[in-house]
C-alpha cells in the first residue's frame, strides 16, 4: 500500500497509511512494517506501534470528534480511516525513512499484524498514563480508547 511520509521534526517522522478494510487492530497493538524502497534489505520488517484507534470501517463511535488531517475537526478525512504511526529516527532503516520524508510524497509499505495484547483500561475507574518520546504512540490511542 501507498502510504505518506511527513517529518513531524528532525528525529520524528509520521507514518500514515489508509486503513485495509480487513485490519482492525487494539489500542497498542504493534505491526511490522516491511518498507522495500526505503529498506537496504530485500523484505526487513520493524515493529511499530499503531498510534491510531480503530473505531470501525465506517463511523467513529461515541461522541468524540475525530482529529482530521488537518487538525481541526469535522472536516475532510478522520484519522480512524488511517494507520497512523509516530517513528523516532535513529540509524539505519529509520534513517533511511527519514531521508524519504524529507523528499515528502509516498513510501510503498507491506503491513504483517497487529500483534500484541494491551491492557484494558476500562475495569478501572482511574488510569495514569506516562509517556515520553515516541511512547506517546502507545499511550495515546490507550487514552482515545478509554474516553469514547
Amino acid at each position: 500500500m501507498d502510504a505518506s511520509v511527513e517529518l513531524i521534526s528532525p528525529r520524528f517522522v509520521r507514518l500514515r497509511l489508509r486503513r485495509p478494510p480487513h485490519f482492525s487492530w487494539s489500542p497498542g497493538q504493534t505491526a511490522y512494517l516491511i518498507m522495500p524502497g526505503v529498506s537496504t534489505i530485500p523484505f526487513e520488517a520493524h515493529p511499530f506501534t499503531i498510534a491510531s484507534v480503530d473505531t470501525g470501517p465506517d463511523e467513529p463511535q461515541g461522541d468524540i470528534m475525530p482529529i482530521t488531517k488537518e487538525g481541526t475537526f469535522g472536516q475532510s478525512e478522520p484519522y480512524w480511516k488511517d494507520l497512523v504511526f509516530f517513528i523516532n529516527v535513529r540509524s539505519g532503516f529509520t534513517k533511511n525513512l527519514c531521508d524519504a520524508a524529507k523528499k515528502g510524497g509516498k513510501v510503498k509499505v507491506f503491513v504483517d499484524g497487529p500483534y500484541g495484547k494491551p491492557p484494558d483500561l476500562t475495569d478501572y475507574d482511574t488510569s495514569v498514563l506516562i509517556a515520553g518520546g515516541s511512547g506517546v504512540s502507545f499511550t495515546l490511542p490507550l487514552l482515545l480508547d478509554s474516553i469514547k
